[in-house]
């Protein structure tokens, strides 16, 4: 039988990110696994390796008085979005896409305009993908 390749990530934030610039990718540094290694810890960029249907996961928790509005980009464009709002107590967001990838396709989430306010809180932000 052919050999199966894995793609697989699990990543969570190790510092507080806030405040970011429009068209910041938000980099999850902190790697848990890497199977395939098509997710780049020091850009935030999933490239997809093989075509297929991927799954991806993400979290963000914001703290008291801030938000975090969380677009899920594919090679340039919104196909997901998640909005923790914490108005009074800490709050987080979760969302999920499936998509039909290409090869050399790139995914990643980034804030929604260049809001300040936003923070995603470390320890608490997690970001996964994997192939099906």
């Amino acid at each position: 039988p052919p050999r199966r390749h894995y793609i697989a990530f699990h990543a969570g934030l190790s510092n507080h990110v806030k405040d970011l610039p429009h068209n910041y990718k938000l980099v999850f540094d902190k790697i848990y696994l890497n199977q395939g290694k098509a997710y780049d810890p020091h850009t935030g960029v999933f490239t997809c390796p093989n075509d297929g249907i991927y799954v991806f996961h993400w979290t963000i928790l914001t703290v008291a008085g801030k938000y975090f509005y969380a677009d899920y980009m594919l090679n340039g464009n919104v196909v997901g979005r998640s909005h923790p709002n914490a108005a009074t107590t800490n709050r987080a967001a979760s969302s999920s896409v499936v998509l039909q990838l290409k090869k050399g396709d790139k995914t990643w989430i980034e804030p929604k305009g260049s809001l300040t306010g936003q923070h995603a809180y470390a320890g608490w932000s997690f970001y996964s993908g994997y192939r099906l």
